[in-house]
C-alpha cells in the first residue's frame, strides 16, 4: 500500500528543497513535491499520515556512535546522574550492595568528570573503601578508567607505584580491560534494544557504529537475522594499532561478505587508533604540549604498519576509518592513503577521519579533499570539553579547534556524529552547537560557525557518505529509502535559542513509524 506524507518537509535535496508532500511505497520514496500532484497518479487504498505544519526531514544518521556502549547504562553501572564524588562512591556503594552475587563491578562509558564538583577521578583508595574485595572497573569514554586495587591485581598490576591512583589511560586501562568477563548474548541484546529506543526517540535512522569486535560486529548480525534490529547501522571493525592490525583485519571478512548487500546492516570497514584524545592529553600533535617540550602525545600505531593496514583494505574494497584527534595523528593517516594505488581508485572507497578536531592544517584539508577523505565530526564533543582543551591548551588555541568550516570550504565531506555515550547523542544539539559553538554564553570563534542548512546537512547526505550510504539516505528524493524524522518546528527560520530544544515528533524507517511521542 502506497503512503502519502503530508507536512513541511525539508528535503536537503537541491533540486527540490522544498515540499508539502511524498509519497512512499514498498521502502522507497516515489514522489516528492505538490499534494496535489504526487497523489493524482495513487490508485487504490491509500494511508495518509499528515503532519500538519510541523517540519518533515530526512531521518538523521550519526556517523559516530557508539550504540551498544550506549546502551550498557541499562545492563552496567550508570553513573551519568552523578554530580560529586560522593555521590558516584554511594552508586557504586548500592550497586555492590543490589548484586551480591556478581563478580566485577562495571560501569558504563557515559559519565564525565567535567560534571562532578570535584573535576577528578575517584581514587583507588577511595573505592577500594568502599569496595575492597571485588575488582572495581569505571571505564569513561573509551580511553580511560578508574579501578581499585583487587581490579589492578587481576591484571597483575601492583597497587602501589605508578598505578597507586587507580586513574589508568590507554594501554594502561587496556591492561585491566582485558581481564573482564565477556559479555553474555543477552546482556549485548539487552544493550542493543536500549540503544535503538534511545536513537529512535532522538530521530536517528541510521547510526555508524565505530570500533566493534568480532563477538560484537555477530551481536548485530543475530539482531539482525531474528528481526530485532529495529533501524539501520553501518559497522566498523575494530583492530589492534600494531602490526597485527592486518591479521585482525581479516577475521571481520566473512561477516563483511554476508552484510554486503543488506539494506539494513553494513559492514563499513575497519577502525585503528592513531592517538588518544584531547581532553585526556593524549592526542598526537605536531608541536610539544605547553609545559612539556618533549611530549608530543601518544602515536599508537607505526607508519610500516599503518601503510599495510591501509593497504590490506584497500585490497579488500573496504575503508578504513581513523582514530584522529591531533593534526600529527591526520597527517599520518593521509600519507598511509596517498600511498595506495591507482590513485584513481581511492577517492570512492570512503576513508574516513574520525574525530580530526585539533588543529589540521590547511595542507591536510587540501589532501584529504584531493583524496575523497571524508570527516566524522561531532560538535558537540567539541563544546563539551572545550573547558578542558583551554586549560591546557588556552583559550585562544582552543577556539580554533574544531574547524568545521574550514573542512568543508576545502571540499572535504564532513559527517555529524556524537560519539555518544561520550557525549549528548540528539543530532539536533549537534546541529544547534555546529550553528552557535556556544560554550559557557559564549561563541568559540565564529569564524566556524555553520549556516543552518549546511548544519542539517551534517547529519543528512555528510553523515550517508560516511556511512557509504550517500545514493540512498540522507534526502528525501525519489529513490531514496523511506527513512525521515517529524519535528516540531523548522529548524531553519525558528531563533537560535529555540533550535536546541526542538522535539522529535516522530520517526519513520522504510516508511513505517517506528517512534512516535503523544501529542
Amino acid at each position: 500500500m502506497a503512503r502519502l506524507i503530508l507536512g513541511d518537509l525539508l528535503t536537503l535535496d537541491t533540486k527540490i528543497p522544498r515540499a508539502r508532500a511524498m509519497v512512499v511505497a514498498d521502502g522507497r520514496i516515489v514522489a516528492v513535491g505538490d499534494p496535489v500532484e504526487v497523489s493524482s497518479p495513487l490508485r487504490g487504498d491509500i494511508d495518509v499520515l499528515d503532519f500538519g505544519d510541523q517540519t518533515v526531514l530526512p531521518g538523521f544518521i550519526d556517523c559516530h556512535h557508539h550504540m551498544l556502549w550506549t546502551g550498557m547504562a541499562d545492563v552496567h553501572l550508570d553513573l551519568s546522574p552523578a554530580r560529586s564524588i560522593a555521590e558516584l562512591l554511594d552508586m557504586v556503594r548500592r550497586w555492590v550492595r543490589d548484586h551480591p552475587d556478581g563478580d566485577w563491578i562495571i560501569s558504563s562509558e557515559g559519565w564525565e568528570i567535567a560534571d562532578l564538583i570535584e573535576q577528578r577521578y575517584p581514587t583507588r583508595a577511595e573505592l577500594d573503601a568502599i569496595c575492597p574485595e571485588r575488582p572495581v572497573y569505571l571505564a569513561r569514554g573509551g580511553h580511560e578508567a578508574a579501578v581499585n586495587s583487587a581490579a589492578l591485581l587481576r591484571a597483575g598490576l601492583s597497587p602501589e607505584g605508578q598505578w597507586a591512583s587507580g586513574h589508568l589511560i590507554e594501554h594502561a586501562r587496556d591492561l585491566v580491560r582485558g581481564q573482564l568477563p565477556e559479555l553474555s548474548t543477552q546482556e549485548r541484546k539487552d544493550a542493543l534494544f536500549a540503544g535503538q529506543r534511545r536513537c529512535l526517540e532522538q530521530g536517528i535512522t541510521r547510526v555508524v557504529e565505530p570500533g566493534l569486535s568480532l563477538a560484537e560486529v555477530d551481536a548485530y548480525r543475530m539482531a539482525n537475522v531474528s528481526g530485532q534490529l529495529r533501524m539501520r547501522a553501518t559497522l566498523l571493525g575494530v583492530v589492534p594499532s600494531g602490526a597485527a592490525a592486518v591479521k585482525s583485519a581479516e577475521t571481520f571478512l566473512p561477516l563483511a561478505r554476508e552484510m554486503k548487500d543488506d539494506p539494513r546492516l553494513h559492514f563499513g570497514g575497519f577502525k585503528v587508533f592513531l592517538d588518544g584524545g584531547g581532553s585526556l592529553g593524549t592526542a598526537w600533535l605536531r608541536d610539544p604540549y605547553p609545559g612539556r617540550p618533549d611530549y608530543y602525545g601518544e602515536r599508537l600505531i607505526e607508519q610500516p604498519d599503518l601503510d599495510a593496514l591501509y593497504e590490506f583494505a584497500f585490497g579488500q574494497g573496504l575503508p578504513v576509518g581513523a582514530h584522529t584527534v591531533g593534526n600529527a595523528a591526520v597527517d599520518s593517516a593521509l600519507r598511509s592513503i596517498a600511498r595506495l594505488r591507482p590513485a584513481s581508485q581511492v577517492q570512492h572507497l570512503g576513508f574516513s577521519l574520525i574525530h580530526a578536531y585539533l588543529w589540521p592544517s590547511p595542507e591536510s584539508m587540501r589532501t584529504a579533499a584531493q583524496l575523497g577523505v571524508r570527516v566524522a565530526a561531532q560538535p558537540g564533543m567539541y563544546a563539551r570539553f572545550a573547558e578542558t582543551l583551554a586549560n591546557r591548551f588556552g583559550w585562544e588555541a582552543t577556539e580554533l579547534a574544531s574547524p568545521l568550516r574550514s573542512w568543508l570550504s576545502a571540499g572535504v565531506t564532513v559527517g555529524g556524529g556524537s560519539d555518544s555515550p561520550v557525549t549528548a547523542s540528539s543530532p539536533v544539539h549537534g546541529i544547534w552547537q555546529a550553528v552557535t559553538r556556544q560554550h559557557g554564553g559564549r561563541c568559540l570563534n565564529p569564524a566556524e560557525t555553520l549556516d543552518r542548512n549546511a548544519a542539517l546537512r551534517l547529519y543528512g547526505p555528510g553523515a550517508a557518505a560516511v556511512a557509504m550510504v550517500d545514493a540512498t539516505e540522507g534526502v528525501l528524493r525519489p529513490g531514496a529509502r523511506a527513512d525521515w524524522v517529524v519535528l516540531n518546528g523548522d529548524p531553519l527560520s525558528c531563533r537560535a535559542s529555540e533550535l536546541a530544544d526542538l522535539r522529535v515528533v516522530a520517526t519513520a524507517i522504510g516508511g513505517d513509524i517506528v517512534h512516535q511521542t503523544a501529542q
